[in-house]
């Protein structure tokens, strides 16, 4: 299938803008703040689902801008921003609050290592 933009060249930079910020729009009104998840314990699964919801939701949206512009740029650009910001969730939500240090999870979905307040010594 070949696209044949019913936009002109601005109009297609502008419109692959606005996608843009429907992306972060969709990631801010949908997950919690940065801080707020760097403040949680590593790999927590709430902030995990709405991360995977919001990446959903962005690329839904994304796409069908899409196809209602047939036009590539919105996609891309979408797209660039659906990544840059599933990777500052995913970033934020596998440090630990405690060292501020990135955390190992084991294939039970625990953190791998002592968290510190959270560890066997705790007292």
């Amino acid at each position: 299938m070949q696209f044949k933009s019913i936009l002109n060249p601005t109009g297609s930079v502008g419109v692959a803008i606005g996608t843009m910020g429907m992306v972060f729009a969709i990631y801010a009104l949908t997950i919690p703040n940065v801080a707020q998840i760097h403040a949680t314990d590593a790999h927590d699964i709430n902030v995990e689902a709405a991360r995977k919801k919001a990446a959903i939701t962005a690329g839904l949206a994304a796409g069908a801008v899409t196809l209602l512009t047939k036009d590539l740029n919105p996609w891309v650009l979408g797209g660039g921003a659906i990544i840059l910001s599933d990777i500052w969730v995913r970033h934020a939500n596998i440090t630990s609050p405690d060292t501020g240090k990135m955390v190992a999870e084991t294939q039970y979905g625990q953190p791998a290592v002592d968290q510190g307040r959270y560890g066997v010594n705790y007292q």
